[in-house]
């Protein structure tokens, strides 16, 4: 890839783990996601990098441009308190287990798929 140039949005989970792994090829760093698309599609650069929903959608806009088909990056988040702070662990916990009883999480699954994400197994 010597000589490319892929811009990504500055600071986005994507920016660190290429910035560590891409050895020969150039960051352009944009301040928001649209930006960075706004510099692909005006052919300022060879790649843009950003979440794959957001990616498919722009290639469905916008004519010569693809998405490679396996992400090279999967984010798993989730929720951390502090051990000085028991009450946070419990408040949290209520919360999420009240969110679950209430369909929470059904309904965030539903809505992403229909949005076209794939749930890791």
């Amino acid at each position: 890839m010597q000589g490319v140039r892929v811009c990504v949005t500055r600071n986005a989970a994507y920016d660190l783990h290429l910035a560590r792994r891409l050895a020969h090829a150039k960051m352009v760093h944009a301040s928001t996601p649209a930006k960075s698309l706004d510099l692909f599609v005006n052919g300022y650069h060879e790649a843009s990098a950003g979440i794959k929903q957001a990616l498919e959608r722009f290639v469905s806009e916008h004519e010569g441009f693809r998405i490679l088909i396996e992400p090279f990056l999967i984010i798993r988040q989730t929720i951390a308190v502090s051990c000085s702070h028991s009450s946070a662990g419990l408040l949290v916990r209520a919360f999420v287990q009240d969110a679950l009883q209430q369909g929470f999480s059904e309904n965030v699954v539903r809505e992403a798929q229909r949005n076209g994400v794939a749930l890791a197994n």
